[in-house]
C-alpha cells in the first residue's frame, strides 16, 4: 500500500519519470507535489490530511454544504479532510477575518471562550497539512485577511516563515514579534543544533524573534499568550 509514498526509493523514481515525461521539474512542496500528481491522474491520500476548523462555512458550486453550515450554526468545530475539500469551491468565515493557531489545546480553550460569538479559527496541529493549506488558499482568493499565531522555537518559526513566504500579504504574523517572545517565555531549553534551524529564515520580523531566542536560548509557546489572543480576536472580531 505504501509502495509508491512520497520520499521512498520507488515514489521518487514515479515522481521523476512523470516530471520528465512532461518536461517539468517535480515540486519539492508536498502540497504542490498532491495538487501536481493529482493533473495528471495520480490521487495520493486524501483522507489522512485534515484540519480542524471554527466558523467557517464552506462552499460547493451549488449550495453552501449543509454539513459544514450545520456545525458552524451549532457553534461547533469540525474536522475536514483533503478528501471532502475536494468538492469545495469556496470558503466564507463567520468573522471578518481567520485566526489561525498552531496547538491544538489553544484552539480548544479559544473556541471555549468564544462560542456563540462572532469568530472564525483553524487549528494546523503543528506542520500545516495539504488539507490546511487547500482550505486557506480557499480563504486567500475570497480576499479574507488570515493572521497566524505559532510557538516560537525553531521549529514554529520556520513553520510561520513558510506560510509567510506562500500567503505574503494575505496572512499577518500574530503575536509574533520580540516583545511577545520575551512574554511567552518558558523554561525550555533549546539546544545549538536546532537553534541553527533559524539561519534560513526570509522574513525580517521572525529573524528579529530569532536573535532574541538566540539570547535567551529558550522557546515561548501559545499556551503563554492564551488571554492577549483572545483579547485580539475579541476586541477585533466580536460584535462586528
Amino acid at each position: 500500500p505504501h509502495f509508491f509514498d512520497r520520499g521512498t526509493p520507488p515514489g521518487d523514481m514515479l515522481t521523476q519519470a512523470m516530471a520528465s515525461l512532461q518536461g517539468v521539474e517535480a515540486p519539492q512542496d508536498a502540497y504542490r507535489w498532491r495538487e501536481w500528481m493529482q493533473s495528471i491522474g495520480i490521487v495520493p491520500d486524501t483522507v489522512s490530511s485534515l484540519v480542524h476548523v471554527y466558523g467557517i462555512v464552506l462552499h460547493t458550486p451549488q449550495e453552501t454544504h449543509p454539513a459544514f453550515r450545520a456545525f458552524c450554526e451549532r457553534h461547533e468545530s469540525y474536522v475536514v479532510t483533503l478528501e471532502a475539500l475536494g468538492g469545495i469551491t469556496a470558503a466564507r468565515p463567520q468573522a471578518p477575518a481567520v485566526y489561525i493557531v498552531e496547538n491544538e489545546m489553544v484552539f480548544c480553550c479559544l473556541i471555549a471562550l468564544l462560542r456563540h460569538k462572532n469568530a472564525a479559527l483553524i487549528c494546523t496541529s503543528g506542520q500545516p497539512r495539504a488539507a490546511a493549506l487547500r482550505l486557506m488558499d480557499l480563504l486567500r482568493v475570497g480576499g479574507y485577511p488570515m493572521y497566524y499565531n505559532g510557538d516560537m522555537d525553531p521549529e514554529g518559526l520556520a513553520i510561520a516563515d513558510r506560510l509567510q513566504q506562500r500567503y505574503g500579504q494575505a496572512l499577518t504574523l500574530w503575536r509574533m514579534k520580540p516583545q511577545d517572545y520575551e512574554k511567552a517565555l518558558s523554561r525550555e531549553k533549546v539546544p545549538e543544533e536546532r537553534l541553527r534551524k533559524t539561519e534560513h529564515l526570509a522574513s525580517p520580523a521572525l529573524i528579529a524573534v530569532a536573535k532574541k531566542l538566540k539570547e535567551h536560548r529558550r522557546a515561548a509557546y501559545q499556551e503563554n499568550m492564551l488571554e492577549d489572543l483572545l483579547s485580539d480576536i475579541e476586541r477585533r472580531e466580536v460584535g462586528r
